[in-house]
């Protein structure tokens, strides 16, 4: 028989392509991961955003600030959630920072970098109306020394760390509604750090007991400032969940000390003889 004559087989079940399915979904699932990665960072980098000019709102949940008097160079850009970071070189002044508008007692938690050359701090910065009052819990500075002119009104011991209280009087300068003359607050951490918890409340208290009385709370945000300096940060603040403790007990109690009491001898405190207050209204 001619074998060119023999019929075709004819094959009715169905032909399996080569390599397994679950190879295939392991493919099919490396390749959803990858395009999922990459829409992430797409979004991520469409919801940043970097300003140039003063302003203030909200982005990422989170109230943000940002001024500069225009001299030299800023970046500051709004990252996710309490996220920003900034860079800046030989500039005049600048301030930004996220946080809460409104302020007050909070415990706030943050995490992050800050390197600087020339005068520069990193610290927790608000404002109160009636009385119209400019407040800072300075955790780190650089080539700051605010002890001149200030008025030193004793010390707190806060969130591990020990604090010394200042009080200083701006007059016919900037502020959150237009030139005006206004007291500041400071706590200064002699112990620099970048990271960790400021219970805010804690501050308050302390201020008070000196007579040092602050209004309706503004905003108030974890700050970077920079003045005639360079420098970066990248910071993210989160309020930390209040804790419910026993009315005999407290979370992180301020421990004050006297006024009278000295810093450690060769320790200088920061001072306000060259920062400026901002005006972000």
């Amino acid at each position: 028989m001619n074998p060119l004559s023999k019929k075709p087989i004819r094959h009715t079940g169905i032909v399996k392509a080569r390599g397994s399915n679950a190879s295939r979904r392991g493919t099919r699932q490396a390749l959803i991961a990858i395009v999922s990665a990459y829409a992430l960072l797409q979004m991520s980098a469409l919801h940043a955003q970097t300003l140039s000019t003063p302003q203030t709102g909200q982005h990422g949940g989170y109230f943000y600030s940002f001024w500069t008097d225009g001299g030299g160079q800023v970046s500051f850009t709004l990252g996710a959630n309490g996220n920003y970071r900034s860079q800046w070189s030989q500039v005049g002044n600048w301030v930004g920072g996220k946080g809460w508008r409104t302020g007050g007692p909070k415990t706030v938690e943050y995490s992050g970098s800050y390197s600087a050359s020339g005068t520069s701090y990193l610290a927790l910065y608000g404002w109160t109306r009636n009385p119209l009052i400019e407040y800072y819990v300075v955790d780190n500075w650089v080539n700051y020394n605010p002890s001149t002119g200030a008025t030193r009104l004793g010390t707190i011991e806060s969130d591990g760390g020990t604090y010394d209280i200042y009080r200083t009087r701006r007059v016919n300068q900037p502020s959150i509604i237009g030139t005006a003359t206004f007291d500041q607050y400071w706590s200064i951490r002699r112990t620099k750090r970048t990271g960790g918890i400021i219970t805010s409340k804690n501050h308050f208290d302390a201020w008070a007991s000196r007579g040092l009385r602050l209004g309706t709370h503004d905003y108030m945000v974890m700050a970077t400032e920079g003045y005639q300096s360079s420098g970066n940060s990248n910071i993210t603040v989160r309020e930390r969940p209040s804790v419910e403790v026993p009315p005999d007990s407290s979370v992180n109690p301020p421990i004050l000390t006297p006024p009278e009491e000295d810093p450690p001898a060769g320790w200088v405190a920061p001072v306000n003889a060259l920062i400026l207050s901002h005006e972000t209204d």
